[in-house]
């Protein structure tokens, strides 16, 4: 019975997974580069209320008059939203490093010239990271 079970949970995976790719194929990636002739949100929120459209469906209708298309287009959406905040990650992270390539170039001569004493200052990063400049010297142990 486990194994049955086992079974059908990958046939249900294989089925969404299925379902994504060809509607993916078909909407031309749009859920990822949307054409944006009326929104400017970005790939993440349009997914987002994507999936809001899709649960007040499911509120309006009633739990017993699910459609099960609606279910496998919620599950696939939940599944982009995944993806899309995975690459929006990767995105920041590489805006990060090179943020800090720039700055260990010397690229922010500016500040420095700005504030000739001691400053520090902190840019703000999506997902509650932090860029962190200063040119207050820690002191070394043993000094």
């Amino acid at each position: 019975m486990e194994n049955d079970n086992q079974q059908m949970i990958a046939e249900e995976f294989d089925s969404i997974r299925d379902l994504v790719l060809q509607k993916n194929k078909e909407y031309g990636n749009s859920a990822f580069n949307p054409v944006r002739l009326f929104s400017t949100a970005d790939s993440v929120e349009q997914i987002k209320v994507r999936i809001d459209d899709k649960l007040s469906r499911l509120i309006n209708k009633g739990l017993k008059l699910i459609v099960e298309d609606t279910l496998s287009d919620l599950i696939g959406y939940l599944i982009l939203l995944r993806v899309a905040e995975r690459k929006l990650k990767i995105k920041n992270l590489k805006l990060m490093r090179l943020a800090s390539q720039a700055a260990e170039k010397k690229k922010f001569k500016l500040f420095s010239r700005l504030f000739r004493y001691r400053y520090s200052w902190t840019l703000s990063l999506p997902f509650g990271w932090k860029l962190s400049f200063s040119n207050i010297k820690e002191k070394e142990e043993g000094a």
